[in-house]
């Protein structure tokens, strides 16, 4: 029995229709996965984390916005020395919508740095009450070997966007995070 074009054809239209339901498929189970919400005190940014795999040990990525057509965010969370460290350095662009959040063990002094960077980047630190206490904006690479730290207050968190995210969401030095 051979196989005429016709069916080929045939098998080749029903494989891309399968392939396209599973898309579509994938897709609304990333849009609906649940969330958790977030929020910047009076600002637009309305944020919500829902956790889904990132294929680097140690990380998970969250996406913001409870609504998929609000999203504004999604933050790679880093929590160990090691993880820390490293960062987003190496990184040869960052999405607009794109960072990290960088979470420590106890509130303090909080040095971040620029080592490895190609990007400039906001950085955003955020006290244990989950109250904005400092902004560094448009963090330039060749700043390398200098830190950027919060010396005036104390912090336990820090979040590292592309430049000038931070003045496009209206975050202000005050503004209240919850998570």
């Amino acid at each position: 029995m051979t196989v005429s074009a016709l069916d080929r054809k045939i098998a080749w239209f029903v494989a891309s229709i399968i392939t396209i339901i599973l898309c579509i498929v994938a897709l609304v189970s990333f849009v609906n996965a649940p969330a958790r919400t977030i929020s910047y005190g009076d600002s637009v940014a309305n944020v919500c984390f829902e956790p889904y795999p990132d294929f680097t040990a140690g990380k998970t990525r969250y996406a913001s916005g409870a609504d998929p057509k609000k999203c504004r965010l999604y933050l790679e969370r880093v929590s160990t020395d090691e993880a820390r460290a490293k960062g987003l350095s190496g990184r040869k662009e960052l999405s607009i919508n794109y960072g990290m959040l960088f979470e420590f063990d106890a509130a303090g002094t909080h040095c971040m740095w620029m080592k490895s960077m190609n990007i400039p980047i906001d950085m955003i630190w955020v006290n244990e009450e989950k109250r904005i206490v400092k902004i560094e904006a448009n963090v330039s690479p060749s700043t390398y070997p200098a830190s950027f730290c919060n010396t005036d207050s104390s912090a336990q968190y820090v979040i590292e966007t592309n430049a000038k995210v931070a003045e496009s969401l209206g975050l202000k030095v005050g503004q209240q995070v919850t998570f």
